[in-house]
């Protein structure tokens, strides 16, 4: 074996000596964090996506819901060794850009608990 294969076989192995240890150690993260404290100032048929984009920023996603365009935000923090928290928010718009109606999920405990306050 050459002397430069043998150091490129070198370099693999120890990539797959060390990967599953930082998978192990870490957490995975889907989305950015979002305020659920907007939410208290929509209102519906009356804001528009102007006001959630100032509120809440650029969308994770774009969608069609029954040929209404939505958009979705989303934070997902999946943790090998701890407690999963996923957090949803839908806004769905008429053809006049105002929001018509929005879904908000969460399994965070302390939001779960101000929901229901």
């Amino acid at each position: 074996m050459s002397i430069i294969r043998k150091r490129k076989w070198s370099i693999i192995k120890k990539f797959w000596i060390i990967v599953p240890f930082f998978l192990l150690a870490g957490c995975i993260t889907v989305g950015k964090p979002f305020p659920i404290a907007p939410l208290k100032g929509i209102t519906l048929n009356n804001t528009n996506k102007y006001e959630i984009a100032e509120r809440f920023g650029k969308p994770y996603r774009m969608g069609l819901s029954n040929g209404k365009l939505t958009w979705t935000y989303i934070h997902y923090r999946y943790e090998l060794f701890g407690e999963t928290f996923t957090k949803d928010l839908v806004f769905t718009f008429n053809h006049k850009d105002i929001i018509i109606g929005y879904d908000f999920n969460t399994s965070d405990p302390e939001e779960k608990e101000s929901l229901s306050k």
